[in-house]
């Protein structure tokens, strides 16, 4: 048996302005902040296109999101074949952290 391929991950523009936003913040507060919780995002995100289905379901069907724990970020994502979208990333305690409307769906 050979060794698990993991999925190819691909940011859609909201989520990598997402990711940039959540670092330029934290970087004006503590840049070890930035550095440590930016590291992280990307280590869950990189666990992610190996273990795609350790997300939960949203209400929108196909999309996926998981917390980056210990801090209280979301990543919403979904799985399309052998590639992995990151669509957005969202602090957990904004009211609208679960809207994703913006899909249109």
């Amino acid at each position: 048996m050979g060794e698990a391929r993991p999925l190819t991950v691909v940011y859609t523009e909201p989520g990598l302005r997402d990711l940039d936003a959540i670092l330029t913040y934290l970087g004006q507060h503590s840049p070890a902040s930035a550095i440590r919780v930016g590291s992280r995002i990307r280590e869950m995100i990189d666990e992610l296109a190996y273990f795609p289905f350790q997300g939960r379901s949203s209400d929108v069907e196909g999309v996926r999101f998981v917390n980056v724990r210990p801090y209280p970020y979301l990543v919403f994502y979904e799985i399309s074949g052998e590639t992995l979208q990151v669509l957005f990333i969202r602090h957990g305690a904004r009211e609208d952290a679960y809207d994703l409307s913006e899909l249109g769906n």
